[in-house]
């Protein structure tokens, strides 16, 4: 649903007469409660006073009828500025990363306060700031799909081939992707490195020393797996200040990176998105035997999730593939992905590593695409409430062992009204593209303050962010 300006107009039309009306009724009964203290008082002419009870009558209603006007006007003045005056930087908001029915629902930036918070804070801990940094744009960049300026044009420098980052060299990515700031050059080679805007390593900048490059120049350290799984940073050639900018899944990142995220159609509150109630009977859907199912080949995970799940097998069906389990799927991944949408229910989505915000594609790809619910396993269920969908998911956490969650589950399976409402979410929102190159290029053309870690080892591995074992 699209907000029209006309709209916007006709909204506060209807304020204004409403607010007016019951301006002139206030203003009405105070002059009334006036008249009537001021009528009620003996003419001095005639000889007569005021008692002292009378007095201090008179006095408490004019003193009300003034304490009255005081609150219309200040109502007044609150209602003026709000229907009227919006922030300086107020914007329409076109959530342009969104499917094609749903990218035209637009909105005030000013609906959202915090829409201007483009880096990390302490007190925004669980704030991503995703949108706000897909969102943002110059006032001098030209429209998406218009143009093709190369007006300060930033240079990317990647040590490692482009095709890693499953994008090319030069400006493709950014114009392929309609990125709003589209005005960046990627490239990986190495004659340039030293004249880049930014260099993104991922996960270590080996051979390269911070002395060797402009200091103007902003080093950009990008991680897609957990501390127990990447390399101790203190043993690399570059020192351990030297990042400027984080570009990980963790929601302290200056550049955040998810593996997935779900965006609400109606960030404002304010907008009607449709029906709560899903669409499609997804439990009718499953016409297989199978109730949970678990693709894995890392045996020796640093959590035990193994032993969860065999565990979880002694209450209920557990069907496991890989090298891991005894179940094979073939070759074909995607008549492997049909027959988890159409066999299985519950999918275990355990990650291998019980760390802060590690929530991968277990959950984002395999369970959400394929209609299943996840049975999840890694970061806190915090971390899972603050970015999946709202009750899509069912955390090992919530239950006193696999036993009682094994119990869960069966019920479940046994009622369509329950399994169903799990999926109640895909009618108010949807996964979206967090677009990461692109929101990499708008950050680099936005007024930031230079920065540095002073021990990137210690703010990835600080203490707290993983548990060894559950």
């Amino acid at each position: 649903m699209t907000v029209s300006p006309r709209t916007r107009r006709l909204t506060g039309r209807t304020s204004i007469k409403r607010f007016l009306l019951l301006l002139c009724a206030v203003i009405s009964f105070s002059v009334f409660l006036l008249g009537r203290s001021m009528n009620s008082k003996p003419s001095e002419d005639l000889g007569l006073h005021d008692s002292p009870q009378q007095s201090e009558k008179t006095a408490a209603e004019i003193g009300a009828v003034r304490d009255i006007v005081k609150l219309v006007m200040n109502i007044g003045r609150s209602f003026v500025q709000q229907t009227f005056r919006r922030p300086h930087k107020d914007f329409i908001a076109e959530r342009w990363y969104f499917s094609p029915s749903k990218k035209n629902v637009t909105f005030y930036s000013s609906a959202l306060p915090d829409l201007h918070e483009l880096w990390p804070r302490a007190d925004l801990i669980q704030m991503d700031r995703i949108e706000n940094q897909l969102l943002f744009k110059p006032s001098w960049i030209t429209p998406v799909g218009q143009g093709n300026s190369t007006n300060g044009l930033k240079l990317i420098f990647v040590p490692d081939n482009v095709d890693s980052w499953y994008s090319e060299e030069g400006r493709g990515t950014f114009l392929k992707d309609k990125c709003p700031v589209n005005t960046c050059f990627l490239t990986n080679d190495k004659t340039l490195a030293k004249k880049a805007d930014a260099i993104m390593f991922r996960g270590s900048s080996y051979g390269y020393r911070r002395s060797d490059y402009p200091e103007s120049q902003i080093w950009i350290l990008y991680l897609l797996e957990s501390p127990l799984n990447t390399p101790n940073f203190s043993s690399s050639t570059f020192n351990l200040d030297s990042i400027n900018w984080t570009a990980t899944y963790r929601s302290d990142s200056d550049i955040v990176t998810p593996y997935g995220r779900y965006g609400s159609y109606d960030p404002t509150g304010m907008l009607e998105v449709g029906s709560r109630s899903p669409a499609v009977d997804y439990a009718s859907r499953k016409k297989g035997k199978g109730k949970v199912v678990w693709f894995v080949s890392n045996c020796q995970a640093h959590n035990n999730r193994k032993d969860y799940a065999n565990e979880l097998a002694k209450h209920i069906p557990v069907d496991i593939y890989g090298s891991c389990g005894d179940k094979k799927c073939g070759k074909d991944r995607k008549d492997c992905m049909e027959m988890l949408q159409t066999e299985y229910k519950f999918y275990l989505a355990f990650e291998n590593s019980n760390c802060r915000w590690y929530i991968t594609e277990k959950m984002w790809d395999v369970s959400f695409k394929q209609d299943l619910i996840p049975i999840v396993m890694g970061a806190p269920l915090e971390d899972y409430k603050a970015v999946a969908p709202p009750k899509s998911f069912i955390h090992v956490d919530e239950f006193a062992g696999p036993e009682q969650l094994a119990h869960y589950l069966r019920e479940l399976d046994l009622n369509d009204v329950l399994y169903n409402e799990y999926f109640q979410w895909r009618t108010t929102g949807e996964i979206v593209n967090t677009y990461t190159l692109c929101r990499v290029c708008a950050m680099l053309h936005s007024n930031y303050s230079k920065k540095h870690y002073d021990d990137i080892e210690r703010w990835w591995r600080a203490p707290g962010t993983c548990q060894t074992k559950r």
